[in-house]
């Protein structure tokens, strides 16, 4: 399949930047010979809109957002779900921020130790998140969390960090965070295989992660290198173990010691070629198939609703809350 031509496009991505930027369209990108055309063969889409409807060639559904690929609408999606739908391939948005393989360097323990004269950072825009917000306040009773973002924040900025207009904040994350013996690594929401970025940069700067977010955490990271809340009754407990590991060094020197990923071993579904194997056959069927949006289906009235609460823009923030709200566990209202 590399080196045929492909005719691709790319829409409803949360900014035009990002829609040519995506992690899907760069392997597309580097491995095949793309065209982008207004006539597409593969449209690439994301949750931001709707003009993906105009389109009627084959789609392509890949978000970092909580949200469903809707295989009535699309013929094959990335997303974070675990899903035995040949359709579906689990690619979590925190695998597309950085070289993963990153992850696989040994640790010297001892350096570590040597550089972590902070406690605990905190670096958040989103004031709906409130299990996060729950969670800084009752760690501050322990301890002066450092707050860099507009939530709760606390602390002169570092530059860049807390601004992903900035093109360099990537950079300037992992910078700030290296000082720090702990992470408040919480999603926006809680779901199941829903991982982003928020636990990655914690693990690049070797500042141990405290996670929430994912209850199924545990199948993308070796549990030992990182608290994990749902392993927890209450936030109180987490608290304790976070104390704990703060005020001993040999347990603390344990959880640096972990590897990341179980057997340090990246987790086969992120490997680069195992996702252009996917990309292949994708394009591969592209003339075989017929796309669902030249296909005849019956929707029903309540399927149209869902849809257009899905997409219409103005009712976006209200779903992503009320969608947070039912997963969110009971034990951390």
């Amino acid at each position: 399949m590399p080196g045929q031509k492909i005719r691709i496009n790319c829409t409803d991505f949360s900014s035009e930047r990002m829609s040519f930027e995506n992690y899907i369209f760069r392997l597309i990108a580097k491995h095949f010979d793309a065209e982008v055309s207004d006539d597409p063969e593969i449209l690439l889409y994301s949750c931001s809109g709707q003009e993906f409807l105009k389109y009627d060639c084959l789609r392509i559904y890949y978000t970092g957002e909580n949200t469903r690929p809707n295989f009535k609408q699309c013929d094959y999606a990335f997303s974070f779900d675990h899903s035995d739908d040949p359709r579906n391939y689990r690619l979590p948005d925190y695998a597309a921020y950085e070289d993963i393989r990153e992850l696989l360097q040994a640790k010297d323990t001892g350096s570590i130790v040597n550089v972590k004269t902070k406690f605990c950072e905190f670096t958040y825009s989103n004031p709906l998140a409130q299990e996060r917000i729950r969670f800084f306040k009752a760690l501050s009773k322990y301890k002066k969390i450092d707050s860099f973002g507009k939530v709760l924040n606390n602390t002169p900025g570092v530059e860049g960090s807390a601004d992903r207009t900035n093109a360099d904040w990537k950079k300037y994350r992992r910078g700030f965070l290296a000082p720090y013996k702990f992470s408040i690594a919480f999603e926006n929401e809680s779901y199941p295989g829903y991982v982003t970025e928020k636990i990655l940069y914690a693990m690049l700067a070797n500042a141990i992660p405290i996670y929430w977010g994912n209850p199924e955490i545990g199948k993308d990271f070796n549990p030992k290198s990182f608290i994990n809340c749902h392993e927890y009754k209450n936030f109180d407990e987490v608290v304790e173990r976070v104390i704990e590991i703060d005020n001993d060094q040999n347990l603390y020197r344990q959880y640096l010691a972990e590897p990341y990923y179980h057997d340090n071993r990246i987790p086969e579904n992120l490997l680069e070629e195992n996702i252009v194997s996917q990309l292949e056959l994708i394009i591969g069927n592209k003339d075989r198939i017929i796309p669902v949006a030249r296909q005849k289906l019956k929707v029903t009235k309540k399927e149209m609703s869902n849809s257009l609460f899905t997409y219409a823009s103005p009712m976006k923030k209200i779903e992503k809350r009320l969608r947070g709200i039912y997963y969110r566990r009971k034990y951390y209202t």
